[in-house]
């Protein structure tokens, strides 16, 4: 009965409650004989099949050093063990269908040809005559340790997919047996999971998945939900209760997990799936409508997009164009920060985007996403960071607006820059003049770039959204960046799980702040659109539109939701919500008034 869904959080198109991170997972709800469990819902889906706990034994390497007459040996038998290593990864990845999850398996395989490593290894063996399993140990923990050090979400990820390649690699070594496979329809509980094992095991495999550990943005997860398989992440209750082989029910829509279900549960589980089907067939019918409210006011709604395999979801969308391109993943590997590595990517772009176009992000960097070789920050999020990165490291800024002006003379009107990390108008100046340089530089060799391209701000740090009328003098248009907007704003870290309950969309002073960049940006005659994850939440887009906001931008498995809720309303309920919201002094108020409106006009 599985069912890999389009994304949608659910069938109720009003916000989420942002508090529920803060709750005992570890309590059990009673129903009947059925134990109702609740999770963090990851990847969308519904599926009911047997339990399967994945045990992890522990890898101990003796320390046996080896005489220097064996260490050449040892050497070649590495370097044969890592190439068989590598020849199985490019298998599996060659075998992946689908193209987020054959760029995943691409991750993989980078971590495992990463020259430093290899040559971390080769130095255990060489100059302290480690055995080959102990250089591998050793070689991987230094990386992992590094990573760790940091203390951020991106790097505990890749740490896990580290650690499962390490772990592999010792097996392959030993040439010891592989674990017996997972049982084909498992519903398969884990500590944690690398990208590799989900891979590796494929849907056929893992059916539906239960992570103990592993943010919405681990490898694990982005690999489950490009292979549509139902996911709960954050799921606190203990292994010990679980035995294998016993049924349970995984909602990855709602995080939803039902243990020993009894008939009833079947059939009450089996109705959610009737209605989510059919939730989801209207939206899929309401996304080729006219994107325009009940009372003909038009609106745009655009699509976030990361890597070349997202562009087949932003046509099947019926998106407007591309609202937010990220581009730091490829900051992270250096061949492809030259100018012409870019445009082949951008150019992708913005052939399946036209003629609506694309907004392209200048490299967001720092933060949770570290160009290797960055030194460490205390408190990289109030860092070394975007725009003041970019302005430091010129040579990075000038070769992505270099692809960047070049791509304009192509598609002529279709390039929209977006700066991000802006603190002041100051920083903006600067962009331009370099904009400038840049473009004179290129005039001069005969090229000359499109003059209509335009240049926005990012508005997600509060002095930002303060100062957007006088931004207005050097930019375009303005994005608003609500996921960095509330962590900056509440002074909550959305990685930190201590804090994450503070983490809340629907905190007064997030709506004020927001309502007073719109405010700024009408005055400066400069249009603002929002591209943080509240556009993608229907009845918050309902309120943006209420607010004045014409375009919102979101992952395109959201935009057939959110076009639902906005297409059966009218501006002056819209507007009504905005303004109640901007009324209510503290957070409950605003969850129960949001609410509220949704069961007044039955937006259910």
């Amino acid at each position: 009965m599985k069912k890999p869904a389009s994304g949608s959080p659910g069938t109720i198109p009003h916000p989420p409650d942002t508090q529920s991170s803060g709750r005992d997972l570890q309590t059990p709800v009673n129903r009947s004989q059925a134990i109702w469990l609740k999770g963090i819902p990851a990847s969308s889906g519904l599926y009911k099949g047997a339990l399967y706990l994945l045990e992890r034994p522990e890898v101990v390497v003796p320390v046996d050093p080896i005489s220097s007459e064996s260490v050449e040996e040892e050497v070649q038998r590495l370097r044969e063990v890592l190439r068989v290593f590598t020849a199985r990864l490019e298998d599996i990845a060659e075998k992946q269908d689908h193209p987020a999850a054959q760029d995943l398996a691409q991750v993989q395989l980078e971590i495992l040809h990463d020259p430093d490593l290899r040559e971390t290894i080769r130095t255990f063996v060489h100059d302290d005559h480690l055995p080959g399993d102990q250089a591998v140990i050793k070689a991987f923990n230094k990386t992992i340790r590094a990573l760790q050090a940091r203390n951020i979400a991106w790097a505990t990820e890749r740490a896990v997919d580290i650690a499962n390649l390490r772990d592999q690699c010792i097996q392959l070594y030993r040439q010891s047996e592989q674990p017996a496979p997972i049982p084909k329809g498992s519903v398969v509980f884990a500590e944690e999971l690398s990208m590799g094992e989900v891979l590796q095991y494929g849907r056929e495999h893992i059916s539906a998945l239960l992570l103990r550990k592993g943010g919405l943005t681990s490898h694990a997860i982005i690999a489950a939900q490009a292979m549509g398989i139902p996911t709960v992440a954050g799921f606190g209750f203990s292994g010990n209760a679980f035995q294998n082989g016993q049924e349970i029910w995984v909602d990855g829509s709602t995080g939803d997990v039902v243990l020993n279900p009894t008939s009833s549960t079947d059939q009450q589980m089996a109705a959610r799936l009737t209605q989510q089907q059919e939730v989801e067939s209207k939206n899929e019918l309401d996304a080729s409508k006219p994107s325009q409210t009940a009372c003909g006011k038009p609106f745009i709604l655009r699509a976030n997009i990361e890597i070349e395999a997202e562009l087949e979801k932003l046509q099947k969308s019926k998106a407007q164009g591309v609202g937010l391109l990220r581009t730091e993943t490829m900051l992270m590997d250096p061949k492809l920060r030259h100018p012409q590595q870019q445009l082949s990517f951008y150019r992708a772009v913005l052939k399946a985007s036209a003629p609506h176009g694309a907004t392209i992000r200048l490299f967001d960097a720092g933060g949770d996403k570290i160009i290797p070789g960055s030194p460490t920050e205390l408190n990289p999020f109030l860092g070394w960071r975007g725009v003041r990165l970019l302005l430091d490291e010129r040579h990075l800024l000038q070769n992505q607006m270099e692809a960047l002006l070049r791509l304009s003379i192509e598609f002529p009107g279709q390039v929209r820059l977006l700066v991000p990390m802006v603190s002041e108008p100051s920083e903006l100046r600067r962009i331009q003049q370099i904009r400038l340089e840049i473009t004179d530089r290129l005039r001069e060799e005969g090229i000359d770039p499109d003059p209509t391209l335009h240049i926005g701000a990012m508005i997600e740090v509060p002095s930002a959204a303060l100062l957007t009328e006088s931004m207005g003098a050097y930019v375009d248009f303005y994005s608003i960046g609500t996921n960095d907007l509330i962590q900056y704003t509440l002074a909550a870290d959305r990685g930190n799980a201590q804090v994450a309950h503070l983490f809340d969309s629907h905190h007064p002073a997030v709506w004020q702040l927001i309502h007073l960049a719109v405010r700024g940006a009408y005055q400066a005659r400069k249009p603002i659109s929002v591209c943080g994850e509240m556009a993608s939440h229907p009845v918050f887009a309902a309120a943006f539109l209420g607010l004045g906001i014409r375009e919102l931008s979101m992952p395109p498995t959201m935009i057939a939701n959110v076009k639902s809720l906005l297409i059966q309303g009218s501006m002056d309920q819209f507007e009504e919500l905005a303004q109640g919201i901007l009324q209510r002094p503290d957070v409950e108020q605003v969850r129960e008034f949001t609410s509220q409106w949704s069961l007044k006009y039955g937006f259910q």
